[in-house]
């Protein structure tokens, strides 16, 4: 009788419910192991933090843990899912960082910014 087989993860997932599913469908994707899939959380958070220098001028009155909050609250799946697709490999977190930096450049939902494009 033939028969198949299930591979499945088991992880917390950090960060705001509202992205838990859209981590969990990237993770899924990705095929990636428990560790690539921690490593991902912990490349999210530090691309965060190499963002923190190099952010928006609007964000500046910003602390760091208001923005780490903001971030996380519009980004943290984003971000996941771009650490996921790099492999969790912490020698691509200014590419990451840099996905992040641009996209606070022209998001149009944080601070009341509007944007022209």
């Amino acid at each position: 009788m033939p028969y198949s087989t299930i591979n499945v993860v088991a992880v917390e997932i950090p960060g705001p419910a509202h992205h838990h599913e859209a981590i969990a469908a990237a993770i899924r994707a990705s095929y990636a192991g428990p560790n690539t899939v921690r490593g991902a959380f912990l490349l999210a958070e530090h691309a965060i933090t190499a963002t923190w220098p190099v952010r928006p001028t609007d964000l500046l009155c910003l602390t760091f843990r208001q923005f780490h909050e903001t971030v996380v609250h519009h980004y943290f799946a984003d971000l996941v899912r771009q650490s996921l697709a790099v492999d969790a490999d912490f020698a691509c977190i200014d590419e990451v960082a840099s996905s992040l930096r641009t996209a606070l450049l022209y998001a149009d939902d944080l601070m009341g910014r509007k944007h022209s494009r």
